[in-house]
């Protein structure tokens, strides 16, 4: 059963990326000259900015997996979890 859904996300990927791809090229030609170098530049801030919050997402994994991995000294209850 996973090889449709990954075919089938994997086939919405790829759609996704060409339709990436023809807005950049239609930015491209709106902007003119400069109009790559200022996409490059955004495109570069946005890997940047998903790198930090794939960072952080990552930090928050690991505090999560840590705070399970410890053993309750306690009942599951919302109190007791606070």
């Amino acid at each position: 059963m996973t090889g449709p859904v990954n075919s089938t996300k994997s086939e919405e990927a790829k759609a996704l990326l060409a339709r990436q791809s023809d807005l950049k090229n239609e930015i491209e030609l709106r902007l003119g000259e400069g109009g790559r170098e200022l996409l490059e530049s955004l495109s570069n801030l946005s890997l940047e900015l998903e790198e930090i919050h794939d960072q952080a997402l990552f930090r928050a994994a690991m505090r999560l997996g840590t705070t399970i991995a410890q053993p309750r000294r306690g009942p599951w209850t919302p109190a007791a979890l606070r």
